[in-house]
């Protein structure tokens, strides 16, 4: 607040919020002098209200700053979300957490706790991490891409998902509240596009056709030149239902059956190529004897494909 001054003995200045000797910040009230404590404890809450929506407040629920008013103003909150979607300044604002919800008030006053440590009954610990029996005691808590749960001991690992954790779990109805920022899942190893035709199945090994505003992806093909040039494969699905394609690392695809030309999971240990035009999109173990080679990657199991930098061998 720009008219506020900090004050140590003295004479107060009666028109200005001030600082006492016992950290307490003292005003009128009024937007620019707000009369609030702060110091010890409380010094970790503070008060917001919660923007409506389709979800209501409930005490532990993650949120995020939603609008901050001027200083001295209160701010609006609304839950955090961390959903697979292309990185901009707004998406990264829903998935930065700065808090839990210690209580819910009237008028959808609730006060947001920052840090330290959150007390509530092991019942409302379930109610938003799905459990029974409270937190997990020693687990560490992110913001969960699910709906049925507001918080989740284990890590997002969908590809475009955001990785933010909350805290730390000290007895099952105590989290020592700590955000972390926000980490996509794999970061620069992804790729958001828009499909080109109809979707494909997630493992489909997919090429950019047009790589200028909207990157349009679909079915690689090794019989020409072009339709070869392979990027990677199709590993999830953004909020949209747009795909998501991985184009370096180890890929973790539960269900391969519907990308591969036998239609079975990956083979151990076995490279595999872009297929021909039969199978479009599709991978196979047998290399084509036209067209161009395209190795996509090296099967380390049967749902887990360590990608290679593809590198087109026209025959």
């Amino acid at each position: 607040m720009t008219d506020t001054q900090l004050r140590r003995g003295g004479v107060p200045v009666s028109d200005l919020a001030i600082v006492t000797h016992d950290d307490t910040l003292t005003g009128d009230g009024t937007t620019y002098h707000p009369l609030s404590s702060v110091g010890g404890a409380a010094s970790s809450q503070f008060v917001a209200a919660f923007r409506a929506g389709v979800v209501d407040p409930v005490p532990g629920m993650p949120v995020h700053v939603a609008f901050a008013f001027e200083p001295g103003g209160i701010t609006t909150v609304q839950q955090a979300e961390v959903g697979a979607q292309e990185p901009t300044d707004g998406v990264i604002a829903f998935a930065s957490t700065i808090g839990m919800i210690a209580s819910v008030g009237d008028a959808d006053l609730v006060t947001v706790q920052t840090s330290g440590f959150l007390t509530l009954t092991e019942d409302q610990w379930d109610a938003i991490a799905d459990s029974s029996g409270g937190l997990s005691m020693g687990s560490p808590y992110y913001v969960s891409a699910f709906d049925n749960a507001l918080i989740t001991p284990s890590r997002p690992v969908v590809p475009g998902q955001y990785m933010t954790r909350v805290g730390f779990a000290l007895s099952s109805t105590v989290m020592f509240v700590q955000p972390m920022a926000p980490s996509q899942v794999l970061g620069d190893s992804i790729l958001f596009a828009n499909w080109s035709g109809s979707p494909l199945p997630i493992g489909s090994v997919v090429y950019v056709i047009v790589a200028s505003g909207v990157n349009l992806v679909t079915a690689a093909e090794s019989d020409s030149a072009t339709t070869a040039q392979a990027i990677g494969v199709v590993v999830a699905l953004d909020i949209n239902d747009n795909p998501i394609v991985q184009v370096a690392g180890t890929t973790g695809i539960i269900d391969w059956s519907l990308a591969t030309v036998t239609g079975t999971p990956l083979s151990v240990g076995q490279a595999d190529y872009v297929a021909t035009s039969a199978n479009p999109g599709k991978l196979t173990t047998t290399a084509p004897g036209v067209g161009s080679i395209v190795q996509v990657g090296v099967a380390l199991n049967g749902s887990r494909l360590v990608l290679t930098a593809p590198f087109r061998n026209q025959l």
